[in-house]
């Protein structure tokens, strides 16, 4: 969970997982920033959204 939010908020802790050379990872991580800099709402309400399915998830 904590990797995941993390990850969707830009700043990912690759201590807990070493993904961070998959070349797909890297891609997400440029869409997520983009996504941050051209509509930082949408970014907010995309990470609240896996914040509250993660928190459901025992």
């Amino acid at each position: 969970k904590d990797f995941l939010l993390a990850f969707k908020s830009g700043i990912p802790n690759w201590g807990l997982y070493n993904f961070e050379m998959f070349p797909s990872i890297k891609w997400k991580l440029q869409n997520i920033q983009k996504l941050k800099e051209t509509n930082s709402a949408k970014h907010l309400e995309q990470y609240e959204s896996l914040k509250e399915k993660l928190n459901s998830i025992q």
